[in-house]
Parts: C-alpha cells; structure tokens; sequence
C-alpha cells in the first residue's frame, strides 16, 4: 500500500490505466485459490474517473461477471464515460452558459469571504493542508422542529441547511452581502447517465445577494429560488464557468463549500453479496500521519441527515493554515447556537431580521454590556499603566492606519472584531474584546503593580494627529499636566461638574472625545456611550437624551457660530441651559476660549470671548508686535494648556511654538480680532488650512497624496461650505483613478468631491498657480443631468432622489453618487433618514444607509422591506396644541395675514402651522376670488400696505396672489418694482436641519422680477435690478450697488445692464379679458380660435392651457398635436442692450411643454420634442427631433 501512495506513476490517464485491484491473503494462498474470511479484496480507481454513485454500478457489474462470466456490453446501447467526456466537449450549452455568465456578473470571482481567519493566506506551495474537523448533533427536538419547518413549508432539508449557512456566514463575515460559495452536485443531470462508471461530480458557486433586513423566511424562500434555478445547470463544467473569468487568478468560492448528506445509518449496506460470497466493507478511517494532506479547502460544512432516526448533525472542517484550534471549535459553537436561536422549541424567530441574530455564546453574555464600551476600558488602561493613548479612526483607510502606527512607533494597536482585519501581522495587535471574554484568566493577578507605574504629571498623556501641509499628518503631544488643568479650567468656569452626565458624541479623531471620556470620570460624572452610527439616527439619539437624562453635550466646533444658529438653539432648549461657544486647536489640549452665548447681545456675530483660567491669548501682526483694537491679528496662545511638540517634527514644533517674555506660547494660525469690549472674534486663516464639517484639513495633505500620482501639479481648494475641488494638471489619468488612489490613502474627508483635470494650470507673473483664475466647478457630475447610465428610475428611486434632493440641497441629485460626494454632512444624513423613516419606511436604520449611501444603492436595499411601494401610507403624528385662554382672538383675515416675527421655527411648531401653513392653505383655496384685480393695478399695493408691508409709489404686479403669500411685515419694495407672471417671493427657506428661517425681502427701487423667479428670505436687492426668468436669487447672491442683471441658478451677474427706461411690455394687454374670460377658455379649441385671430399659426389637434401661454401670438407657429402644460409659456420678445427684439418661434407637431417650461423668441423645436418641467429654451436654440430637454438653460437629457 506504501507503493500504491507514493508511486503515482502506476495510474496514468493517457494509458487508461485508471483501476487497481489487490488480494491481500492474510494466511498462505489455498490449493484451491478460494479466499478465506480475513482475506482483504482492495479496488483503488483514480477521482478523475469514479465518484461515489459509481461503487454501486462497479459492485453490480462485479457482481454479474461473478455469476456469468461476462458483463452485458453492447457497443451500440451503452454510454460509456468515454463517449460522455466527448459529447460535453461538443456541447454548445448556451443556456447554462448565459445562466452563469448571469450570476456571478459584477462578483468578484476571486475575492475570499473574510471569514475570522487567524492568520494570513499562503499560497499553495507553501500550505500544509492539515485541517481540524468539529461535529455536533442537532438532537432529537432541534432536529424535530428544523425538519418541521422544512416540511410544513414545503422545502427541502437541503435549501433549509443551506439558508443557516448563508445567514451564518453574513453574522460571520461581519455583515458581507454577497455570499458565493461552492457545493459538489452528482451531474448525473440525465437518465442514461445514470448507469454510467465516471467522475460526474460537478462543483458550483452558489450566490446569494441577501438583505439583512430579510427575515430568515424570506432568505429560505430566496435559497429556494437559487437551488431551483442553479441545479438546472448544474451540469455545466467548473472549467467553463471560470473560463467566463479570464482574469480571475483563482475562483475563491470553492475555499468555502458546503455539503448535505442523506444516509441510512442502520440500513446501509455493510456487507454485499457477489454470487453466493459475502463481502463486509472494510472501515474507512481518516488516521493520517503528521505530514499527511487532508483538504486543501479553508472552511466546509457538511449537514449529516440521518433518515433511520430522522435526526441531523453537523461538521465544520477548518484548514489549520488559516485557523487556530480553538477559532474552530468557537465558531461551530456558535453555529449551533445560532440554530437554537431559529428552530427553538418555543419561539421560532422566523420573522426576526437577520441582522438582529447573534453569534454570541451563553458565556459570552455576561461581558456583552462591557465590551460595548471597550474603547472607555482600553483608554482607562493606557492611561493607567503610564503608556501614550493615540486614536485611530476606522474610517481611515488601511494604508494612513499603517503610516500612522509607523509615525508613532506603537508597540501595541488594541483592536475589536471589526478593527483587527484592519492591520497585518508586521503590527502587533491585541483583540480586547478576546480579553474580556477570557474566562481562562488567572484570579490571582496582582493589581497593586499599578501603583509602580512610573507616571507624572510631564509625562505625554494622548496623542492626537491634525492634518499637515506637507502630506503627513502630523501627531501631537499633550501632557497629563496639559490634560489636567485643562480640565481644572472647565470645572473652574463651571462648564460641567460630578453631577452632569455627559453624552459621548465626537468621533475619535477629535480630541474633544477625551474629554467626554476621561474627563467625564476623573471628575466623577456620568458618561453616556452611544452604539455605532447612533450620532446619526435621530430617533435613537433623541430617546438616549431623554431616557439617559443628559445634562452637558460637547460637539465638534465649526469655525464660526452663526447668529442664527444660536437662536434656534435657544429656541429648541429650555432656560436653564447655557449654550457655550469654545474655541481652540488641538495643540492648546482641545479649547483655550470660551463665551456663554447671550441671543440678547449676541445680534451681530457670537465671540469666542476671552481665555480660559491660566490661559493668555495675544493678537500679533507679522513682526510680533500687539495689533490695536479692532484690527485683525494672528493668535498665538500661551498657558498650561500648550502642548509639548510634534512627534518626530522637531522642525514643525519650531516653527510652532515661540517664546514671548519668557513664556511659550503656540502660533494657531487663525486670524482674530478684539473689540471695544475686549472679547476675541474668529475672522479666518492666515494660510490655506481649512475647516469642513469641523475637521481642520491641510490641503498640502491631500495636494501631496495626488502629487504620488503620475500628475505633474495640483492645488486643492474649499468650495462653498460643503466641498473641496481639486485642480489637476495631467493629460494620462482620469477622475476614476484619482479618487481611487484618494480613499486609499485619505481619511473621507479629506478626499475632494470634484477632480477637475487641467492640460495646464493658470500660473501668475511669478509663475505660480493663479487660483483665481481657476475654472469654477461645474458640479453636474452630482446631477443627473449629465447621467449616462440611461436607467430609468423606479418610483422608489425617485422618491429617495426627492428626499435626498432636500436633505442634501441638490436639485437634483445623481441616483449613482454617494451623498458624500455630494457635499453631505452628517447633518444631512440625519435629515434624509429623517424623511425615509416619515416617508417610505420606519425600520431603516442608520448603517443600511451608510452602507448605501447612493440613491440606486439604498433603493436595491429598501425595495424588499415593502410590500409594493404604491401601497406605503405615510404614517403622521398629530400635534396637540394647548391654547391660551388669555390670548385675544382677532379676525381670520387679520390673525393669519398678519404680522410674522423673523426667526427659525420647527416645521411641527404652532407658529409655522398657524402664520405659515394655514397662510397658505386660505390664500390657494381663494386664489380665484383673488383674480379679481387685474394685473399691475394699483389696488394690489395698497391691500398689501393694509396688511402691513413696506411698499411704495408705483409698483405693479403681475400676479397678486404670489405676493400675498409672502407674509407682508417682513416684505420692504422700493419704488418702480415691476414684477411679471410667475414671480415669486419664497416664504420661508428650509435649513440643513429641516427647520424653516423667516426673514425680510428688500426690493430696490426700479427692480424688474422676470418670469418665474424666486425671491428667497434674507435677500436685498439694490435699486435697478433685472432678475431673469427662472433665476433664484438667495441671501448668498452677489451684486454691484445696482443696475445690473441676474441670471441663473443660483443667480449669477451678467456682464450687460439694465436700460435707464424700460417699458413695462404688455402691462394691460387683455387684462381684464384674462381675468373674467380666460378661466372659461382655457384648455378648449375656443383659445386656438383666439389665438388664431390673432395672428398665429397653430396646426390642429393643439392643446393651450392657458390665455397667457402665448405673448406674441403673430409670431409663433405651433405645428400639429403640440401639448402645453399648464405654466408652460412661448415669449417672442427679449430685451438686449436695451433694445426690444422680436423672433419668431416655431414648435413643430407632436412636442410637449410640461409645466413651467419658457420657449425664447427665436428658438425652434424641431419636432417630437419634451421639454421637461421648469426648463429654460433661450434664444435662438434648436432642438432636435425626438429628444427631451431640462435645465435653466436647456440641456439634453440623454
């Protein structure tokens, strides 16, 4: 047998030399060459030619050349495995080939599941092969009730096995979706093959796609669904599915496989009869030697049915390259606990979603609560055994996590389960949470060793990284003596104290996070921790405050505290509370400013006030000199809270620390100026270093990760308050590939949203980079408008693209794009599941949609959770109002068309319903009885003086209506203001917060207000202003001290002005006629007649909606089955350089203007045209046949 092993020559497949037979006698050969009952019959055959279904067909065969001498072999009826291997060659298989090529597209053929493996993957020269096997039986009632359930839901044992392991390898794998492994089927898929002697046994990838928020029926019913379709083609050779790959190095689904066996423990057959000979098999044993090879596999589980005591087990076999012993046998426990938890006698959980099960042990749940806050524990003890604590952020990409570790020369990274893939073996790690589940720990550790830890107040405490414009980041050190009195400070000031209890909301690389953390419990308060992604879910966030009663919470400071903000924070919390206003870097041991923010006071800008206790703030120029009040300084700060140096950076540190009288003081950078009170204001930077979403960035840092590119320049710059754009110089490298490189070196923040690729970069006289004359961004990208996916979108898609159009402030949001990408906040992902929970489902939390973060992403994942989407109700809360039975109660007329206060007010306040809401409800369900006033008389202003607004001589309106839904106190127009048809004043302006801001409208004299406009709160305009048609113009909107023009969106200044006399065109024509006829003409063929005396051509079969959608009829030309939406105009006329100019139009047949759509005179809608709703045709255009058109101004949507 020894030869049989090692001696593979003795099978050879181009000989057909793939059968060995031995007699093994075990005393000396009989005279009659009979053998005896010890003697041992041996058949060894080689795998590539026999599988297990072909012992029975030997046995039989054997079994008939004993009896009769001779085997039935009819050359022209039987298959032989010969002649099958040369037909499956000749087969086309198209079927299953499309069936394949189908499943796995987009699946990354050779991506390994990251199962908890203990160590690195070798390759396979170098694997020993060893593997560890753990079985368990079901039992007798855990099997009842599993076969229960598979037979009362009319599945198989086997799609219910398999359903376990993908709902186990999801837990496993730490929530991976998409599940491919492989599994060995029989391939006898045909009759005739079933007498076949052969290797049929074929292995296929099963995937699965889950959602974790499926119930484990719905997973059962979608296993179902792939065992029916994938068996089907399940003939269909491995080779030929991985030749669909060609650049998959090694198909990774085969290291994973499962198997499900069904036998008959009694019955099956231990002994056979050949002739009238009795044969017992011989046992199979497993008994393999030290350098024995059993499985090349990483990880199979097998389910054992045995259907003599119905009645299943288990066995998991783990390759011991990979794993350690005890890893094997903690995850087959938590398999069998995971099957207790679905099939319990009582409970079956079978509606529970499959992320809420756990693969936490009995054992394992007493430590559960502490290891939720091992971050507090692994701090506490850095700090207590005199060690540095530095934090790492796991949104930090793996490579900056190395450089970081590297740059502080660490000689421990503790980890937890979902951190430690995060660094390889040159690291040394330990997993904290192993250690506080260790039940094996010596009782007798001596604890007192901790009072020899050789610790002092000059000694470093943390460390924390800032940006840096070199490309590293930079990690500074702070003392404990920094630490302490700074938190001395705080307690000074009354800032917080031992009875608050503090809610832990910063991220670890702010260092405000210490303080929450072990500031809160070395002055003996109460920290508060919340779960992963809690800062973000509003609904949890809200019920933690309240249930957890939380006194003091600390975030993150922006650069500067809006006025605004202030106010609405007043107005959200009760008067005990103060709101503070801190300041400082990190350098300064996290805040060496504070102010107690009075709304009173405070009308203007909120100071950073003055120095904390043992701090000294100076304002500098550039010779180091004091600056005079109010002039702007740099502030270099002083006192016990600065810090002791950059790590390494000695040259940083110089730079950044200087002495002054003695005492050290740190060089911020930030300019600041005093006022006549003495308190500090923050205006800005000296340098390039900027502030987004309260991470301060270096932009050298990100400038000097894209330099590692093959780009020869770059500069990197903040646009607006929510993006940075990065300007390459490059002509062999596209956007893809930046940010690609970007997110594997930069923190998210720090990547750019835009990459604008340059041939060559503006240089100045100096010959450096001349930002201003940068291109400015051109964010259609974040749109749709320029999408070329050319999907349609679903209504969920669209209903997600309107609330994420709202939450992140972009019209119209690209269904493909990350929100982050789109300038969000976590403001406004808190916004957005806000409204997904209000308006299409309440159990979507926080991490589906971070891990979703793109329209099309998160409608893939909420699709299954609701039953069909037309059938969603909106679920409301009813708002309960108290009234005051003191409060005068004036007229209708007067209470809700009367004065308005500025300010900010929650949508579901009784003011916003009652001055706003109900404002506009009275004046849309009496906009006819409005009409009365013609349009431009003078009637209108003095209704709006009544009612208390600011207007003065001669102002005309086109549509009354839209002014009054302006509330009128807060609403100032000058002199000559003329407004035309669509006009509108917003009445209030939605923030980030989803709360809505109140506030004035000023309108200098002699403004025009085009069609269509809109006005938002907050705005003044200067006198002599034309606003364009479908223009926004917001409080941000910039112009010279008047006579300008304003185009766009947002608003934009032109380059021409405005003339010194313009009539106001068609101010009384048929005013009176629109008012009292028009509502009755409107829609019907009566209209085309008019229009038609008029002078314009209109073909037939032409729908106009309205007396107005046509201004200049004699020259328009409207050809046949033309469709206008109602606010849809065609306006032949415009004004340039002062001068009125006419155009003809013509709208060739079958082109549809949906609502608020303009066509400019001159433009020419060649046929079969859409134009999609407030879309802007300007002069001159020419639209193609059969294309659709958006946008202000027109573009094709493709």
């Amino acid at each position: 047998m020894h030869d049989e092993k090692q001696n593979f020559q003795l099978f050879d497949l181009a000989k057909a030399l793939v059968f060995r037979c031995h007699i093994l006698h075990h005393t000396s050969i009989s005279s009659n060459d009979l053998l005896c009952d010890k003697d041992a019959i041996i058949f060894n055959f080689h795998h590539a030619s026999f599988d297990f279904p072909s012992m029975d067909l030997f046995l039989h065969d054997l079994n008939q050349a004993y009896i009769t001498s001779e085997l039935s072999t009819n050359e022209d009826t039987i298959l032989r495995y010969l002649d099958y291997a040369t037909i499956e060659q000749k087969m086309p298989m198209t079927a299953a080939s499309m069936f394949w090529l189908d499943t796995l597209r987009d699946y990354k053929i050779d991506h390994s599941l990251p199962l908890p493996f203990d160590r690195y993957r070798l390759s396979d020269e170098y694997r020993t092969g060893r593997e560890m096997s753990v079985s368990f039986d079901f039992g007798e009632d855990l099997s009842h009730v599993f076969l229960a359930y598979s037979s009362s839901n009319s599945i198989t044992a086997l799609q219910l096995a398999l359903a376990c392991y993908y709902a186990f390898l999801f837990k496993l794998t730490n929530g991976e979706k998409d599940l491919c492994i492989g599994m060995n089927t029989h391939g006898r898929y045909k009759e005739e093959l079933m007498s076949v002697i052969g290797m049929f046994v074929n292995t296929i990838p099963l995937r699965c796609q889950l959602d974790p928020h499926w119930s484990f029926h719905q997973l059962v019913e979608h296993v179902k669904e792939i065992i029916t379709n994938t068996l089907k083609y399940s003939y269909f050779p491995l080779q030929r599915i991985l030749s669909q790959h060609p650049n998959a190095t090694k198909p990774a689904f085969i290291e994973t496989s499962f198997e499900f066996q069904s036998f008959k423990s009694k019955s099956d057959k231990k002994e056979m009869m050949i002739g009238n000979a009795r044969i017992i098999a011989a046992p199979i044993s497993k008994n393999i030697g030290e350098d024995g090879i059993m499985s090349n596999f990483d990880f199979t589980l097998t389910i054992q049915h045995d259907l003599d005591i119905d009645q299943l087990s288990c066995t998991i076999n783990a390759s011991l390259d990979l794993f350690d012993r005890k890893t094997i046998d903690i995850i087959t426990q938590r398999f069998h606990s995971m099957l207790e938890q679905l099939f319990n006698v009582t409970d079956i959980q079978m509606k529970k979603p499959i992320y809420e099960f756990s693969l936490i042990l009995p054992n394992e749940k007493f430590f559960t609560k502490s290891m939720n806050n091992t971050q507090v524990i692994g701090m506490m003890a850095i700090e207590m055994i005199g060690a540095v604590y530095c934090s790492l952020s796991p949104r930090d990409p793996e490579h900056r996590l190395h450089l970081l570790v590297e740059q502080t020369r660490s000689q421990l990274v503790l980890v937890h389960h979902l951190t430690k893939k995060k660094f390889n073996d040159s690291i040394i790690s330990l997993d904290i949470d192993l250690v506080l589940i260790d039940n094996e720990l010596e009782s007798g550790i001596n604890f007192g060793r901790l009072s020899n830890a050789n610790v002092t107040i000059e000694n470093v405490a943390y460390t924390i990284f800032t940006s840096g414009s070199t490309g590293m980041p930079k990690a500074a050190h702070i003392r404990h003596r920094n630490f302490s009195e700074c938190i001395r400070c705080f307690i000074y000031i009354d800032a917080f104290n031992e009875k608050d209890t503090i809610v832990q909301m910063a991220r670890c690389s702010f260092d405000v996070h210490v303080l929450d953390i072990l500031g809160a419990l070395m002055v003996g308060a109460t920290t508060v921790m919340l779960r992963p992604g809690g800062l973000i879910d509003f609904e949890y966030l809200s019920t933690v405050l309240r249930k957890k009663q939380i006194t003091y919470i600390k975030t993150v400071p922006s650069e500067v505290f809006p006025v605004k903000l202030a106010r609405l924070m007043r107005n959200m919390v009760t008067s005990p509370c103060r709101i503070w206003n801190f300041y400082g870097p990190a350098e300064i041991t996290i805040d060496c400013t504070s102010h107690v923010v009075d709304i009173a006071s405070d009308t203007k800008s909120i100071p950073i006030e003055r120095a904390l206790p043992n701090y000294q703030c100076l304002l500098l120029d550039s010779w180091l000199q004091c600056v005079v009040i109010p002039q702007e300084g740099e502030l270099y700060v002083g006192g016990v809270g600065v810090f002791v140096g950059y790590l390494g950076r000695d040259d940083l540190t110089a730079r950044a620390l200087i002495m002054i009288d003695g005492e050290i003081f740190y060089r911020t950078g930030d300019l600041v100026r005093m006022d006549n009170n003495g308190l500090l204001h923050y205006q800005g930077r000296k340098d390039h270093q900027i502030k987004l979403h309260g991470q301060r960035i270096e932009l050298g840092e990100t400038e000097r990760c894209l330099l590692n590119t093959s780009i020869s320049a770059c500069v990197v710059i903040k646009w607006n308050d929510d993006h940075l754009i990065a300007y390459v110089q490059s002509t062999d490298i596209n956007e893809e590939q930046l940010r690609k490189h970007c997110h594997s070196h930069l923190p998210p923040h720090m990547i750019p949203s835009l990459f604008i690729i340059l041939d060559k970069l503006p240089l100045n006289a100096n010959g450096k980079i001349d930002r201003k004359l940068l291109p400015a961004p051109q964010f259609s990208s974040l749109t749709n408008i320029d999408q070329t996916d050319g999907i349609p979108l679903t209504s969920l898609e669209a209903h997600l693209q309107r609330i994420f159009s709202e939450a992140f402030h972009n019209e119209s949001p690209n269904v493909n794009m990350p929100f982050g990408q789109l300038g969000g906040t976590s403001l406004d992902a808190m916004r957005a599941l806000v409204l997904i929970r209000q308006e299409i489902r309440t159990k979507v939390d926080a991490n589906l949609l971070f891990a979703n973060p793109s329209i099309r992403q998160l409608a893939r994942v909420i699709e299954p959770l609701l039953v069909t989407y037309d059938d969603l109700s909106v679920t409301t809360s009813v708002l309960k109002f108290q009234e005051d039975q003191d409060r005068s109660m004036p007229s209708l007329c007067i209470e809700i068309l009367g004065p308005v206060t500025s300010g900010y007010y929650p949508m579901n306040s009784y003011y916003y319903l009652h001055k706003l809401w109900l404002r506009q409800l009275i004046i849309t369900s009496f906009h006819q009885a409005l009409d009365f006033l013609p349009s431009y008389n003078v009637l209108s202003s003095s209704l709006l003086r009544w009612l208390g607004a600011h207007i003065e001589d001669d102002v005309k309106f086109a549509e009354f209506p839209q002014i009054l839904r302006f509330p009128s106190n807060l609403l100032n127009i000058e002199r000559g203001v003329t407004t035309f048809g669509g006009a509108n004043l917003a009445s209030f302006e939605m923030t980030k917060e989803g709360i809505c801001c109140l506030d004035e409208i000023h309108l200098g004299s002699h403004t025009n207000l085009g069609n269509w406009c809109t006005i938002m709160p907050a705005t003044r305009l200067p006198p002599k202003v034309i606003v364009g048609s479908l223009t926004l113009v917001t409080r941000k909107t910039v112009s010279r001290e008047g006579n300008c023009v304003l185009l766009g969106i947002p608003a934009r200044e032109m380059p021409f002005v405005m003339p010194e006399n313009t009539s106001v065109f068609l101010r009384t024509l048929m005013s009176e006629f629109s008012a009292f006829v028009g509502p009755y003409l409107s829609g019907t063929q009566f209209l085309v007649f008019l229009f038609r005396m008029l002078g314009a051509q209109i073909g037939s079969d032409v729908i106009l909606p309205d007396i107005r959608c046509l201004t200049d009829p004699h020259l328009v030309n409207v050809g046949d089955h033309v469709r206008l939406n109602m606010g849809a105009y065609i306006q032949a006329h415009t004004f340039e350089q002062r001068i009125l100019k006419l155009a003809p139009i013509t709208v060739n047949h079958s082109s549809v203007l949906m609502s608020n759509v303009l066509v400019l005179s001159g433009a020419t809608l060649q046929g079969q045209n859409r134009i999609l709703p407030w879309t802007l045709v300007i002069k001159d255009d020419q639209l193609p046949p059969n294309t659709s058109w958006s946008g202000v101004p027109a573009k094709q949507v493709i």
